[in-house]
């Protein structure tokens, strides 16, 4: 055999499972964030308030978010709730 035949990921058109696959991506804005704990909170833009820390934020340099500021991440739902990854400014 010279090599594995088959498609990856859904077909054109496809629906796909709510959860499954790439996680979705979200925006809001930085409501506050302690730089010294690498700790805060992002507003969605629907409202939710959802905590983030240090370890989620993308974008080189420093690992810090300033209030006010609109942000970009990954929103995946886990058996706890919703968790924000790859945190990025705009």
């Amino acid at each position: 055999m010279t090599g594995v035949r088959g498609r990856v990921g859904p077909r054109p058109g496809e629906q796909v499972a709510a959860g499954a696959g790439e996680p979705d991506r979200a925006t809001g804005t930085v409501e506050w964030f302690d730089s010294r704990e690498g700790v805060g909170v992002i507003v969605l833009d629907d409202g939710r308030r959802l905590s983030v820390r240090r370890d989620q934020i993308d974008g080189g340099g420093s690992q810090s978010l300033t209030p006010k500021s609109r942000v970009r991440f990954a929103l995946s739902e886990v058996g706890s709730g919703p968790v924000v990854s790859g945190v990025y400014r705009l």
